[in-house]
């Protein structure tokens, strides 16, 4: 089976957004189109149409590169919108020729700010272009955001928050996200030429594709560095959604690279819809941070899922990923070459699909199946509970303080089985088809079968076999012994003179 078929775009470098310095003294935008205009500076200056694309001249940078404008209304028709960072005119792909930026002293923006103060949410059906020398693009409406077939051109990085800008001693510093909704629908989120696209919100609804080259969407109440490279959750509050990201069955995200942290005091990740996530698992997921039906796929790069909550019921794959949770169900499918989970509470009642795959948990509950194809499979878990199957096309390596294999359980490999626990009991199958099967634990016991190619060799202080454990070349051992040879008959004690007559 070729994992990642169905995989695709390459990876790109992570976003480089700099530290910058606010303008001292910024000339507000104005409008120069009637009432009726979708993109509507707060302030006298100047936007202009070119074809019927709206041209927005946005203010002069400061020192640090950072063009800052503030709006009461941000929204782009499907023809797009076009801010101008060009100091003598540039040939644009949404309008044509462009005039210079005649707010512009002399030097172009590397970051535009474009800080939207409205009741209601932006709406971007369109694409938004730089003009003129390259730039980061940042969107933000503290309300929210929805894009309908939005994406950005000749921009370095492109991000979407419904965080309000922060700034320190004037220098742009980073965003604080308290509240806000980014809805990717309809025509989603195109790709563009954009490096790397972000999505910064309380909650995000992917209900169409979104493309990217890098793609990072972070959800929760939390404050982020500039540069994303660093975050800090705000406070437990009370009013926690019930989903922060949530990817529906028309959803996905389609990244070379792709890295999803949802998180919040008392909200975790969602794979699926929240009821059915509840209903499913017990109702043990009140609050669930990445929910998706749809698809996430990363090929040729990797994707990182953090989350409190994960509840996966359909496909997420990457070459190599990722996937750190407190609370991990998966009803879909998680597959990719190189695959690693940690977490405390793991239910597979679905597929774990890899070349390699690497699993640590608190507590693992497999009703499904998990397999590495060439490489060895490696599970730790204080407590396993397997009644699926865990297969191996190397070897298998299990460590487990507490291991049930129940009766529908099968645990095989191609080479080595190699179990090490302090309880292990078997009422289902382990199997080594080439090689051996190898037991180390303080209590075993087996009312299943254990069968190798080679030796069965058990290690430990109670033993107790009601099943069948059978090795091809005929050698089952406890603590060294054949349990299938009779023991050697007890010798007459002999005690000498006179006793010996």
């Amino acid at each position: 089976m070729k994992i990642m078929d169905e995989l695709f775009y390459a990876r790109r470098r992570p976003m480089e957004i700099t530290r910058v310095t606010l303008l001292s003294a910024l000339t507000l935008l104005g409008s120069s189109l009637s009432a009726q205009a979708e993109i509507t500076p707060q302030a006298a200056g100047a936007v202009s149409q070119v074809n019927q694309v709206p041209v927005v001249n946005i203010n002069a940078p400061s020192q640090d590169g950072v063009s800052h404008n503030r709006y009461s209304q941000f929204d782009v028709e499907a023809q797009g919108a076009i801010l101008n960072n060009s100091l003598a005119g540039a040939q644009t792909t949404l309008a044509g020729a462009v005039a210079g930026n005649s707010q512009f002293n002399g030097r172009a923006a590397t970051v535009i700010l474009n800080e939207v103060d409205s009741a209601n949410k932006s709406i971007l059906n369109g694409m938004v272009e730089v003009a003129g020398q390259r730039a980061d693009v940042v969107i933000a409406n503290k309300t929210g955001i929805t894009c309908n077939g939005c994406g950005f051109i000749n921009a370095s990085n492109g991000v979407l928050t419904t965080g309000e800008l922060q700034f320190s001693n004037g220098t742009f510093s980073g965003y604080r996200v308290e509240q806000g909704n980014i809805l990717v629908d309809g025509q989603g989120m195109k790709k563009g030429d954009v490096d790397y696209t972000a999505i910064i919100a309380r909650t995000a609804n992917v209900n169409a594709a979104i493309h990217a080259d890098a793609l990072f969407v972070s959800a929760g109440k939390k404050t982020l560095t500039a540069d994303l490279s660093g975050a800090s959750n705000a406070a437990f509050s009370r009013d926690r959604p019930e989903v922060l990201i949530d990817v529906s069955e028309l959803g996905g995200m389609y990244a070379g690279k792709i890295r999803l942290v949802a998180n919040e005091n008392g909200v975790g990740v969602n794979s699926a819809n929240a009821n059915a996530a509840q209903q499913r698992s017990g109702g043990a997921f009140n609050h669930i941070s990445v929910a998706n039906r749809g698809q996430i796929f990363a090929k040729g790069g990797s994707a990182s899922i953090s989350a409190t909550t994960l509840y996966n019921q359909r496909d997420i794959g990457a070459d190599r990923l990722s996937i750190s949770a407190t609370q991990l169900q998966n009803d879909g499918n998680i597959l990719g070459p190189n695959v690693s989970v940690t977490a405390t509470e793991l239910q597979n009642n679905a597929l774990f699909h890899a070349n390699r795959l690497q699993v640590a948990a608190t507590r693992l509950t497999n009703r499904g199946k998990m397999q590495s194809l060439n490489a060895p499979l490696s599970l730790n878990a204080t407590t396993l509970r397997n009644d699926g199957q865990l297969l191996s096309g190397s070897r298998l390596q299990i460590g487990s303080s507490n291991m049930l294999n129940g009766k529908n359980g099968v645990i095989k490999a191609n080479d080595k089985v190699n179990i090490q626990g302090t309880t292990l009991n078997n009422a289902g199958k382990i199997s080594s088809l080439n090689s051996s099967v190898s037991l180390s634990d303080t209590t075993f016991r087996n009312s299943g079968s254990v069968t190798a190619a080679s030796t069965v060799s058990h290690v430990g202080t109670s033993f107790r076999n009601e099943g069948t454990m059978t090795a091809g070349n005929g050698v089952v051992t406890n603590n060294g012994r054949d349990i299938n040879k009779p023991l050697p008959p007890r010798k007459r004690p002999t005690y000498g003179w006179p006793f010996s007559w």
